[in-house]
């Protein structure tokens, strides 16, 4: 009898176990760590993506083609930051709270959003003869033109879409359609090497944010949000009320996203097209550690959006030993950097060394500024956003021009350095200072 007591306590536990574990998987906690986790996972696929396409491209493209490529995905980058207009954040912080207006607000915002971009590219485009006349062929060229702007609107509108599954903390979706835009990019910037050279670049963006958003808005996105769906529309009462902080959040974005579009630009037009070619790859290699800290705090922004309550514990989950853990990916990203240099193309020339040493090392304040921004962020202090964003922007890129005046590319890595370390500095006084006058309000 004691037996078959016994036999059915562990049985009841067995059965009992995946309960346990349903309630485990559900928790907020785990909520903040899956997320985290794949939005590392898909920002890593997409620098690995990114280092096998240029990789493949260094072998295809001649130097200068390979330079003014980089510069043309760089500027499409910044420009879509810039015509996100701050929904984006918008959407993290609001949209998971929303219960009626929702699927109006959504197309609302990626509307506004594809007509801000198509008016940036085109704009940048035919002002390049003033500002980078090494990128003159978007006015020379129809097609090039044509390629440019349609790479530029359809990157914006995927990203809005990114932010609609960090949003509702399906983030595993960003993984596939990251999967799926890198893996035709690839096989593109291989197959249109021989007809277009830089265009080819943009043109294969192209044909993989096409196909991601087909999925995105056919199938994924319907998921992610109970009854929305995608349709033209148009509302601007729909963002209106939320405009401070979208705006607000917007300039600190633009601040923030400023010297990674200013120093493909300063380069090719104060040292070269050839010397971008060796930036660009080293840059990459360093964004993979500053995936780490962006990532944890952007999940931590969602999954308090999701659950107001928690929003302290979350944030304070989500930045508790970040410094320390982020010693040990930067010393491997230092230990494997000649092997890196060596599959990219480079020389790994000591200048080359010395330009990761510095971009490895402005991890450490880039994370305390990141960290603090989506403090700022939750607790609706867009003042705070904008000045942190503001001064570490400035300082980057007014040290990196100084810097690459005397001392070439390490310079620019030396100013961006000095320009987070400036950048924490004012984050670390501003929290301290927000922090003490919250029992007296």
């Amino acid at each position: 009898m004691r037996a078959m007591q016994g036999k059915a306590g562990v049985l009841a536990g067995v059965l009992e176990r995946p309960r346990a574990y349903a309630l485990v998987l559900r928790s907020p906690e785990h909520n903040l760590l899956r997320n985290s986790l794949f939005i590392m996972l898909n920002t890593f696929l997409g620098s690995a993506f990114g280092l096998l396409i240029w990789v493949a491209a260094a072998r295809l493209y001649s130097p200068d083609q390979l330079g003014l490529g980089a510069a043309y995905i760089s500027t499409l980058t910044f420009l879509a930051g810039l015509a996100e207009l701050g929904l984006g954040t918008a959407i993290i912080r609001f949209g998971p709270g929303m219960r009626d207006g929702r699927s109006v607000f959504l197309n609302s915002a990626l509307a506004l959003v594809a007509l801000a971009m198509l008016l940036a590219t085109a704009v940048f485009a035919l002002g390049t003869p003033l500002w980078s006349p090494r990128m003159g062929a978007l006015t020379h060229s129809r097609l090039t033109l044509a390629v440019f702007i349609a790479a530029g609107v359809m990157t914006a509108l995927d990203s809005l879409f990114d932010k609609i599954y960090i949003a509702f903390e399906r983030a595993h979706f960003l993984v596939l359609t990251n999967l799926l835009t890198n893996a035709l990019r690839l096989a593109a910037t291989v197959a249109l090497s021989f007809f277009l050279g830089a265009t080819g670049f943009v043109l294969a963006l192209c044909v993989g944010v096409a196909a991601a958003l087909l999925l995105s808005g056919s199938r994924l996105a319907p998921r992610t949000v109970a009854g929305y769906q995608l349709k033209p529309a148009l509302s601007l009462a729909a963002v209106r009320s939320r405009l401070g902080y979208t705006i607000g959040n917007h300039l600190g974005a633009l601040a923030a996203l400023l010297p990674a579009f200013c120093y493909p630009l300063l380069i090719v037009n104060l040292i070269g097209a050839a010397a971008n070619a060796t930036f660009y790859p080293i840059w990459m290699i360093a964004n993979l550690l500053f995936v780490i800290p962006l990532s944890v705090a952007t999940s931590a922004f969602a999954r308090a959006s999701n659950s107001e309550a928690t929003a302290g514990e979350a944030l304070a989950g989500a930045t508790r030993r970040l410094l320390l853990v982020l010693i040990v990916p930067a010393l491997g990203l230092v230990a494997v950097s000649p092997i890196a240099f060596r599959v990219l193309g480079l020389r790994g020339t000591r200048a080359e060394f010395l330009l990761l040493a510095w971009l490895v090392l402005s991890v450490f304040p880039y994370a305390v500024n990141t960290v603090a921004i989506t403090f700022f962020r939750v607790t609706l202090n867009t003042r705070a956003v904008i000045v942190v964003s503001g001064v570490a922007s400035a300082a980057c890129l007014g040290l990196s021009l100084a810097g690459a005046l005397r001392l070439g590319l390490a310079g620019i890595a030396l100013g961006w350095l000095l320009g987070q370390l400036a950048g924490a500095a004012v984050a670390a006084l501003l929290v301290y200072a927000q922090r003490r006058a919250q029992p007296a309000a």
